[in-house]
């Protein structure tokens, strides 16, 4: 399969080094060929030569810069399968059936995977092993083209989902574009704290702040081309915080503790490992110095002991050369994991 990819940043050039790496014939294109040859050199991944169209060309740029590069590929490439990789959908597909006849060529998609970080040098070949992407074709679009679809996310080592593009809209303005919003204002709040203050904040607060290091011109984009959706979502967001207030208000200790019920239920319906339903874990928490083969030698006594993690996070200590390591391990093993974990004298809370 000849494929080309147009725009190849983070996502655009991991797509390439996955089909690259599945044995397919890659080509990438960017902004300018000066800019191509430095992608290229970098990613290993070969310049766009010019020759037979490809089967598929993945258009891979900015939100502002998409529309326009999708309707120059179907015009350009007149054999071609034209797919995008962005992040909202219904605004795209619905420009492109308003602009061409060739909509039937295009197939909206979007795997939902990425970093904080962006540009080619972070791609990766594996970026979509294990990931879910969203393909959104339209009730025109062709067997053939949307098998062509299909084999190439499942060749990138990603799951295909089929939605429309608007049940994708409504679905990511609370699974993604919330989440980066929320955690964006809560970041925006710590500019009026001292360094002082912030020594008091532990793991909770890292882990709803690490979206907010995201690109905000890149995000600008994002939530302009969803923005009716995100607005539904804010409204509804907004008016659960207005009766935790309400609440508090009040001393309305029931409807306190109602608001947080409700978010211990809504955190069990996220999917679990592997796709399958939420597992509460026991977390067993190992004291560890901050110095090279402490960490695997951590997991491999745990092997060891055939006792499997199923996750892990870390928190450096402040002011000390030392780390709390969080194990997260099924509730029937985690007195096991605690009792040999003290016998090897390890340091245990």
């Amino acid at each position: 399969m000849k494929v080309l990819v147009r725009g190849a940043g983070l996502i655009g050039a991991s797509v390439g080094l996955a089909l690259k790496d599945a044995g397919w014939q890659v080509f990438i294109q960017d902004q300018t060929p000066e800019k191509t040859a430095e992608i290229a050199r970098l990613t290993g991944l070969a310049v766009w030569d010019q020759g037979s169209d490809p089967d598929i060309v993945v258009v891979a740029v900015h939100p502002d810069e998409i529309a326009q590069v999708i309707l120059d590929s179907l015009q350009l490439y007149r054999e071609s399968t034209v797919i995008d990789v962005a992040s909202t959908k219904n605004k795209v597909q619905s420009d492109i059936q308003s602009f061409t006849q060739d909509f039937v060529r295009f197939i909206p998609t979007h795997p939902l995977a990425g970093k904080e970080v962006s540009g080619a040098i972070h791609a990766s070949e594996d970026l979509f092993v294990d990931r879910t992407w969203v393909v959104c074709p339209s009730t025109d679009v062709s067997t053939d083209r949307l098998s062509q679809v299909l084999e190439l996310v499942r060749k990138c080592g990603a799951t295909p989902l089929m939605m429309t593009a608007a049940e994708h809209d409504q679905v990511v303005a609370v699974t993604s574009h919330l989440p980066q919003i929320l955690s964006s204002a809560l970041a925006a709040r710590l500019l009026d704290l001292t360094d002082d203050s912030l020594a008091v904040s532990g793991s909770g607060l890292r882990d709803m702040t690490r979206l907010a290091q995201s690109q905000s011109a890149l995000w600008t984009q994002i939530v302009l081309t969803n923005n009716k959706e995100i607005l539904k979502e804010l409204k509804i967001f907004i008016d659960n915080i207005t009766s935790l207030q309400n609440s508090l208000l009040l001393n309305d200790a029931m409807g306190i503790q109602r608001f947080f019920d409700e978010g211990n239920q809504g955190k069990a319906h996220i999917p679990g490992k592997h796709g399958g339903s939420s597992t509460a874990f026991d977390v067993v928490y190992v004291v560890i110095d901050d110095r090279p083969g402490q960490l695997a030698a951590l997991f491999t006594l745990a092997g060891y002991w055939n006792i499997n993690i199923e996750d892990v996070r870390i928190n450096h200590s402040l002011g000390k050369d030392a780390a709390v390591i969080e194990l997260y391990v099924l509730p029937e093993v985690s007195a096991a994991l605690l009792s040999s974990l003290q016998t090897a004298g390890w340091r245990v809370q």
